[in-house]
């Protein structure tokens, strides 16, 4: 209660009234810049094991390795997820699960052949898509063949997430813990993104039971899981400041949750929702010295000798920094590209709406220049 009424204080501090009368506000079409991978349109394509690839690759690990393996399935496609995965409907055979954990392990191999030497994680994180759609026959070949691979003898944390739909299913849920149990498992991750119904309904999540989610909680303690985190998804279509507090509520009560992560919503352009939304082409922001100067003057941005920041304040509008801020000729993919289909699935960059950008414009326009009288 009190960390809810302290972050109430801190928000109305930083008079987001104001920024919103800039065009720095946050509307439904803008979405944020995601810092987990670069842009695909930002990335250039290289042959498997280049020498600079190679280069880098074959440095000696340090022992200090952390993994990231991520299973690239879904059984529903969540409006607001940006990542790759293919959609696999429940109860449907998955015709690429044998492909995906072969050229996983056939991955590993090469790296013990660069490294001349088995990979030792420290920690393996399991994400997505949503790892708990590989079947248990898949999962079971799947950890086998990284017991075999990796040298797991400095092993200390493993996490996987689940996908609340498990709800639908607790004995394979059941199993799916199990078998994790039996490699190491210490961190089962079931996110719950809203307490909701409507909510959840407005981004085809799939699950919209909070009880079907506490179920999966529960059992994973009785199988002696030692932690358990969940995640929040906040702005989602449909959500209340009520809303919101109460999914926070929720989420605080539940004894058996270590930790709780909070994600702002995202969009992307290939996004359904955002397509409806977006109404017209961007335009350029004006002159980056005008741009940085007014960061500057309703304190997003911070200078010193050691070069510009962002402030708190500047945080919550990263967004529309990066956009602003970002360069006016940037290279877009050719429409003729074979990988062009792909990139506008997964292509992930900052956006701001129309309405806003004129707001900005016009609050650009109407600052004194630096050096002059106001």
């Amino acid at each position: 209660m009190t960390a809810i009424d302290d972050s109430k204080r801190v928000l109305k501090s930083f008079d987001i009234q104001t920024l919103d009368s800039k065009g720095l506000g946050r509307w439904d079409e803008e979405y944020y810049l995601a810092g987990l991978y670069h842009p695909l349109g930002a990335m250039t394509p290289a042959e498997i094991l280049s020498p600079a690839i190679a280069a880098t690759l074959g440095a000696e690990p340090d022992g200090q390795v952390d993994i990231y393996i991520h299973v690239p399935f879904c059984h529903v496609n969540c409006s607001f997820c940006h990542f790759y995965k293919e959609i696999i409907p429940r109860n449907t055979d998955n015709g690429l699960e044998a492909l995906y954990i072969e050229g996983v392990l056939a991955e590993l191999e090469t790296y013990t052949k660069l490294f001349q030497q088995k990979i030792q994680p420290r920690t393996i994180q399991f994400g997505g898509g949503t790892p708990s759609a590989l079947s248990i026959d898949g999962l079971t070949a799947l950890l086998a063949g990284l017991r075999a691979r990796f040298d797991l003898s400095i092993l200390s944390e493993v996490k996987f997430e689940f996908h609340p739909d498990m709800a639908n299913d607790l004995d394979g849920y059941r199993k799916r813990l199990r078998v994790l149990r039996d490699f190491g498992l210490t961190t089962a991750i079931i996110d719950l993104e809203a307490t909701d119904a409507q909510v959840l309904k407005s981004i085809s999540r799939g699950n919209t039971s909070c009880d079907g989610f506490k179920k999966l909680i529960n059992i994973a303690a009785e199988e002696g899981i030692p932690s358990i985190g969940s995640a929040y998804i906040t702005g989602l279509p449909c959500e209340t400041l009520e809303s919101f507090e109460k999914t926070l509520r929720v989420l605080t009560s539940i004894r058996q949750i270590d930790a709780i992560n909070l994600y702002p919503l995202m969009f992307k352009p290939s996004d359904a929702v955002f397509r409806q939304r977006k109404a017209a082409q961007s335009s350029a922001p004006g002159r980056l010295d005008d741009v940085v100067e007014a960061l500057l003057a309703l304190e997003l941005l911070s200078s010193d000798e050691s070069g510009l920041a962002m402030t708190a304040k500047g945080k919550l509008r990263n967004a529309e920094i990066m956009f602003y801020l970002s360069e006016v000729n940037a290279v877009r993919w050719n429409r003729e590209d074979s990988e062009f289909d792909v990139v506008r699935r997964y292509e992930f960059f900052p956006d701001v709406s129309r309405d806003n950008q004129v707001l900005f414009e016009k609050y650009l326009a109407s600052r004194v220049p630096r050096g002059e009288a106001a």
